[in-house]
């Protein structure tokens, strides 16, 4: 997730999306299957609703192959039901099939042009294809619409663009006001990092450690603290950053790496 040199690439962008608040949401249209009664479900609906129900479970726990044969199901039975849609669409996000979630959240505000949060997911899609000027006008909409609950995700994600076009202070600026509403880690968490590539190492921490009071689980938050630290020469406190690393994310590459920095800065190396 490090930054050098200037613009960040948008894949690293995107993997703060993929692990932030701002990447999906499985969002219920409030609605009834065509085959409900007024007695309780239909048949049919119960299936859907299963089908909903198992690949959300997938989804979580990262099994998006059978999220898509769940969601897929569910669209047998139902093809223009809202939830089913949206899922679809955010399963083909996390499986890099972007023209399939383009083609899904398109036909969700086809069906519902009120349904604003598919205005963000959209332009998340178009942020990943460096389709700038659309992924904007997206998040514009988002923006614009007073009913909108979750404003500070379209704001945020706003500044991911201006980071992904090299527009750093824009960003910067984008993600001061996100925090000046909502106490939101993953703008910390940016703001870090611009921190950081500026050579502000202990502004950097500042924000970090915002991050990891917010969000305990940030592993990559604390990987980040962790560098800043050994910047600073604050052996002891990077090598527990980095044992924070370790327990969050065991048995993984970043893992093993954190490890070999441990024992570095502990003299055992």
């Amino acid at each position: 997730m490090r930054w050098l040199n200037g613009a960040p690439k948008w894949g690293q962008c995107l993997g703060l999306v993929l692990t932030g608040v701002c990447l999906f949401f499985l969002v219920g249209c409030g609605g009834r299957s065509s085959g409900a009664t007024s007695g309780g479900m239909s048949s049919k609906e119960s299936r859907i609703n299963a089908h909903l129900q198992m690949g959300t479970a997938f989804l979580e726990v990262g099994d998006n192959n059978s999220a898509l044969a769940e969601f897929s199901k569910a669209e047998l039975l139902e093809p223009n039901n809202l939830d089913v849609i949206a899922n679809l669409a955010q399963t083909y996000f996390r499986r890099g099939d972007l023209p399939e979630a383009v083609t899904r959240y398109q036909k969700v505000l086809a069906l519902d042009p009120t349904r604003t949060e598919a205005h963000n997911n959209l332009g998340l899609v178009y942020l990943r294809q460096r389709d700038f000027a659309k992924a904007r006008e997206e998040f514009n909409i988002c923006l614009k619409d007073p009913t909108y609950s979750q404003v500070h995700l379209a704001q945020f994600n706003l500044g991911l663009l201006e980071e992904s076009e090299g527009h750093l202070d824009k960003a910067a600026d984008i993600y001061l006001q996100v925090i000046a509403a909502r106490e939101m880690p993953e703008a910390y968490f940016r703001l870090g990092r611009l921190a950081a590539d500026r050579g502000d190492t202990r502004g950097a921490v500042d924000y970090y450690l915002t991050t990891v009071r917010l969000s305990p689980r940030y592993a990559d938050a604390f990987y980040a603290l962790a560098e800043s630290y050994e910047k600073l020469d604050m052996k002891d406190e990077a090598a527990e950053a980095y044992g924070q690393v370790i327990t969050l994310n065991p048995n993984t590459a970043r893992a093993i790496e954190a490890q070999t920095r441990v024992r570095r800065l502990l003299g055992y190396q």
